[in-house]
């Protein structure tokens, strides 16, 4: 392998574990939303 051959491996290898990380952390805040969403609506449904 050319190490031009081997940088654009490590370029698409990098763009797919940055595109994982932040669906990682999209689906954190989603979870985050939600639970904070059902706690708020359990504490201020019964008034």
């Amino acid at each position: 392998m050319s190490n031009s051959t081997i940088g654009s491996s490590y370029g698409a290898a990098s763009s797919l574990v940055i595109v994982l990380i932040w669906v990682f952390f999209s689906a954190q805040i989603l979870l985050l939303g939600a639970e904070f969403t059902q706690v708020y609506t359990q504490r201020y449904q019964s008034k």
